[in-house]
């Protein structure tokens, strides 16, 4: 019977070791570091256990290189125009921007390119300020825009206006049932769709203008 209380203790003591055991192992390890945030410094080390060493936190990645602008550089302002060649009598179109210079497609060019004369740049519009006729000039088999006639200034865009300036008006429409000298006088307010006015006989015979609005 004396041998239980022995055994006993055994079992007691045996107990005792395992737990003093993992009481040891915690109190001499320390514990495991986190880890870093990307781009940044690892995180500090998890605190010691009693007798142990802290671990050290693990060490972030390093930063990202920085970015390259793809931004193409700005072309200069008031690009030319492109017209398909200097005798075209189309209208322009826009460059493109490629490398900061501006670029006609082929194998259209720059309108600046061609000739003051060229059909490209001379819209043929003319004015003569006696009659107060608006002429467009046509384009010449070289490219060349044929001349305003005799006593005709040329205009640098359509529908600028043309009156007969001794009439001494500022709109067509003014001049409607006026007497007229011949059915060559016109008159002709700016812009497309605007007061027109011709020289015919009335009722009467007599010639006088006749004026409306053109509409569009």
């Amino acid at each position: 019977m004396a041998a239980r209380p022995a055994l006993a203790v055994l079992i007691l003591g045996a107990l005792s070791l395992g737990c003093g055991g993992q009481s040891a192992r915690d109190e001499g390890t320390g514990g495991t570091g986190g880890l870093g945030a990307s781009g940044g410094s690892g995180g500090a080390g998890a605190q010691a256990g009693l007798g142990g060493t802290a671990g050290a936190g693990a060490l972030g990645g390093s930063g990202g290189s920085a970015g390259t602008s793809t931004t193409p550089e700005e072309c200069p302002p008031e690009p030319s125009s492109c017209v398909p060649s200097c005798a075209s009598e189309s209208f322009p179109t826009a460059p493109t921007c490629e490398n900061a210079r501006w670029a006609c497609p082929p194998p259209s060019v720059p309108l600046t390119s061609c000739p003051a004369e060229s059909c490209a740049r001379d819209r043929g519009y003319c004015c003569n300020p006696t009659t107060g006729q608006a002429i467009h000039t046509e384009c010449g088999a070289d490219g060349l825009r044929v001349p305003c006639p005799d006593g005709a200034e040329p205009q640098t865009e359509p529908y600028l206006g043309c009156y007969p300036e001794a009439e001494g008006v500022s709109s067509c429409l003014d001049l409607e049932g006026r007497a007229c000298p011949s059915d060559e006088y016109q008159c002709h307010d700016p812009g497309r769709c605007s007061g027109r006015c011709t020289c015919g006989p009335n009722e009467e015979g007599r010639l006088v203008f006749q004026c409306g609005v053109l509409l569009c």
